[in-house]
C-alpha cells in the first residue's frame, strides 16, 4: 500500500511538471531523494496569491518522524549511560543476551564471607554477691553451728556451716568455721581446703576480728585448752604439714602470733611451700634500712 501510494504521488508530480502547471521550486522538491510532503499554496478567495506575491517559505516541507528503538530512550540503557557504568547488576539468575537483552547484564559478584569474631564475656571482677536474704539465712546457720561447736558437737557444727555455704557461698566466715570444724573432726585436708577458700574470698582475712573463743561462747580458757590439745597433736606428728598449718592458724586466732609463726614455718618446710596462701598468717617483715644509724640524724 505504501509503495503504491508513493508511486502514484510521483506520477502526479511528473505530470504537473510536464504540463507546466507546477512551480519550479516544487519541481526541485520532486527531484529531492528525501521523502517530503508538499502542500501547494491555497487560494481561498478570488485574489491570486501566486507570483509575484509568492510566500517566501513555499513549499512547506514535512519530513517523516524519526523512529528509534525504545531501549535507546527508556529502560536500563539510558540509566547506565547517565551513571557511567558499563553493565547492569542482577540480584539473581544468569546474564541475558539475544532477544530482549542488551548482553551487558551479568550477575553481581557474591560478597566475601565476613569472619565472625565471637564475643568474649567480660570476666567478673569478683565473686557474685549473694542476695541479702541468703546472707541472713547463712548467718543463722553459722549461729547454730557455733552453738553446736561450743557443745563439742563438731559433726553437727560442720553440717550447719555447710548449709551456710550453700545458702551464700561468698560469706567468708562460713568457710573459715567449716575449716575449724573439719579440724576438730580430724579431716585435715578438708580443713586446709576450706581455709584456703576463705583466703581466696578475702585475702586479708588474718587481719579480721575473728577470735577462736567465739566458738566457745567467748570462754577464752576453754578455747585455750582446745588449742593446746591441737598443738600437742601437731608435736606428736611433726611430718604432718596440714596439721602443722592448722595448729598455726588456731594459734594465730588465739592471739599467739609467735607460736603461730613457728608452726606455719614448719608446715612450709614439711611440704606446703608451693601454696602461697599458707604465708598469709606470717607477719610481714619490714625491709632493713640502708643506714642502720639513721635514727641518730
Amino acid at each position: 500500500m505504501k509503495a503504491t501510494a508513493a508511486c502514484g504521488a510521483m506520477v502526479v508530480l511528473a505530470a504537473l511538471v510536464w504540463l507546466g502547471q507546477l512551480h519550479p521550486a516544487a519541481a526541485q522538491v520532486a527531484s529531492d531523494p528525501r521523502p517530503v510532503l508538499v502542500i501547494p499554496y491555497y487560494v481561498p478567495y478570488e485574489y491570486w496569491y501566486g507570483p509575484p506575491y509568492w510566500y517566501p517559505y513555499y513549499p512547506y516541507r514535512y519530513y517523516p518522524p524519526v523512529f528509534v528503538p525504545a531501549e535507546t530512550l527508556y529502560g536500563p540503557g539510558p540509566v547506565m549511560r547517565m551513571m557511567g557504568v558499563g553493565h547492569w547488576f542482577q540480584s539473581g539468575g544468569s546474564s541475558t543476551s539475544g532477544s530482549g537483552g542488551s548482553g551487558m547484564l551479568r550477575e553481581r559478584p557474591a560478597p566475601a564471607p565476613r569472619e565472625v569474631v565471637p564475643r568474649q564475656a567480660a570476666k567478673p571482677v569478683g565473686p557474685p554477691l549473694a542476695p541479702e536474704s541468703a546472707v541472713i539465712q547463712a548467718w543463722k546457720y553459722i549461729g547454730n553451728g557455733d552453738a553446736a561447736f561450743a557443745a563439742a558437737d563438731y559433726h553437727r557444727a560442720n553440717q550447719r556451716y555447710a548449709q551456710a555455704i550453700k545458702a551464700a557461698p561468698t560469706v567468708v566466715e562460713a568457710w573459715l568455721r567449716q575449716g575449724l570444724a573439719q579440724t576438730a573432726l580430724g579431716n585435715y585436708e578438708l580443713a586446709v581446703a576450706a581455709i584456703r577458700e576463705s583466703l581466696e574470698l578475702k585475702p586479708d582475712l588474718p587481719k579480721g576480728r575473728f577470735r577462736i573463743w567465739e566458738l566457745f561462747n567467748d570462754d577464752q580458757q576453754a578455747a585455750r585448752r582446745y588449742v593446746e590439745a591441737l598443738v600437742k597433736k601437731a608435736e606428736e606428728n611433726p611430718k604432718d604439714a596440714n596439721l602443722a598449718f592448722l595448729a598455726g592458724v588456731h594459734l594465730y586466732f588465739d592471739e599467739q602470733p609467735k607460736q603461730a609463726e613457728r608452726y606455719i614455718n614448719r608446715a612450709i618446710e614439711a611440704g606446703l611451700a608451693d601454696r602461697p596462701f599458707v604465708r598469709a598468717f606470717l607477719p610481714l617483715k619490714q625491709p632493713e634500712a640502708d643506714n642502720p644509724r639513721g635514727h641518730e640524724f
